[in-house]
């Protein structure tokens, strides 16, 4: 991974022209997780300890004002067990990115996350988005999938790939229609193949979104959605609704294959109204359609000034549960805020059990930035359950930012 980090900053350097103002942005964070659990046969404890340090280092105008690099990786261990997999390394992101060349066209190469239409993940390789001046915009990316294992590897083609792309277009006033593709591939058979289509539109208060996915490897329909909300209908009023039909994303070349995929519908409705000033009401209601039966689920909240408070309901398929929650957010000043938060709930999962149990989550966080840039926080979280007598968490994080502009003279 050395050899890898110190060709990204060589080859920056190497487009470093004379005279050209370059800046570094970056976010070091170290973050810390530990935790107790409770063998449930033989009631014996066991203590981690586990630590995670990551870099993200962004370098802009390198040579050129619309050229830059970027990087994001992460380290973990866990100080207290022994573990094969331990120290281990992810490198996210690590790429070049070259913007509005010819002021049409944008490139990306290397380690980067794709959101493009039916193409999502993490891939090794090439992308462009061309954007001519005709309302119409063409991206495509070939590349390799990212190793099972060891994240600081590339595959090979044989191994795993992985391309597609999206014709897009916003010839219509207020509304972005687009098509896409993609294929991976991983082994012998594929891992995902997929069309899709996908529609926004904008009238007013209103946004409209529609979205459909087909499986090319099972010829069936993956996903459909269809949603639409508002804001500021009436005062401060917020409205949604969403319906949105799915089938269990079940890779091909898996061992997963083998279960029967049964699809289900859901049915959303929101709304969120704010009469005054620091106090609002806010709802949700799910229903889930599956074919062995139905799951309802009912939310309502009451928020004013930093305190929140609410209930839920959860009856149907799956079992049944119900519960009260709480938050309090407050801020004493722009570096330090407070925040804790209470849930108690009592839930069955089988429909012949005679009385429902009991859980309980408590957490609290405090959040400070000693000085400009740095900021700090800790938090503690405790988890009660029937399965569980404690499960107690204590998390800390410390994260530090910095910009450097610096001339290449």
């Amino acid at each position: 991974m050395k050899r890898k980090i110190i060709l990204t900053l060589v080859l920056s350097l190497s487009l470093w022209r004379y005279g050209s103002a370059v800046e570094l942005k970056s976010n070091i964070t170290t973050y810390f997780n530990s935790y107790q659990t409770q063998d449930l046969y033989t009631e014996e404890k066991t203590s981690y300890l586990r630590a995670y340090q990551s870099f993200r280092f962004d370098l802009n105008q390198i040579g050129i004002k619309n050229l830059s690099v970027h990087t994001y990786f992460r380290s973990t261990t866990d100080f207290l067990n022994e573990n094969s997999t331990d120290p281990s390394t992810k490198v996210y992101n690590a790429y070049i990115d070259w913007k509005n060349i010819k002021k049409i066209l944008d490139l990306k190469l290397g380690r980067q996350f794709l959101y493009v239409g039916v193409g999502n993940g993490t891939m090794d390789g090439f992308r462009f988005d061309l954007k001519p001046k005709v309302k119409v915009q063409l991206t495509g990316y070939v590349g390799f999938q990212l190793p099972k294992n060891r994240w600081t590897d590339i595959d090979t083609w044989d191994k795993s790939h992985i391309f597609g792309g999206e014709l897009a277009t916003t010839y219509l006033r207020d509304t972005r229609l687009a098509v896409s593709y993609v294929k991976k591939e991983r082994g012998t058979g594929p891992e995902q193949h997929l069309i899709g289509a996908n529609a926004t539109h904008q009238h007013c208060k209103l946004d409209f979104f529609s979205q459909f996915y087909y499986d090319l490897v099972y010829k069936k329909a993956q996903n459909f959605t269809l949603r639409g909300n508002g804001s500021s209908l009436w005062g401060k009023l917020y409205l949604s609704a969403e319906y949105q039909y799915r089938r269990p994303s079940i890779y091909s070349n898996s061992i997963f294959s083998v279960f029967k995929q049964d699809t289900y519908s859901i049915l959303r409705f929101s709304g969120a109204y704010q009469p005054v000033k620091n106090f609002k009401f806010s709802s949700e209601y799910d229903l889930t359609l599956y074919k062995s039966g139905n799951s309802t689920r009912f939310r309502f909240g009451i928020e004013y000034a930093y305190i929140a408070l609410g209930m839920y309901f959860r009856r149907g398929y799956g079992g049944e549960s119900n519960g009260v929650y709480g938050k309090l957010i407050y801020t004493l000043n722009k570096n330090f805020a407070f925040s804790a938060s209470a849930d108690y709930g009592r839930y069955k999962i089988d429909e012949e059990q005679e009385s429902k149990d009991d859980v309980f989550a408590l957490a609290s966080r405090v959040e400070w930035e000693p000085v400009r840039n740095l900021r700090l926080a800790v938090e503690l979280q405790d988890v009660r359950n029937k399965i569980r007598s404690y499960d107690l968490r204590l998390q800390g994080k410390a994260s530090y930012r910095f910009n450097i502009p610096f001339s290449g003279k």
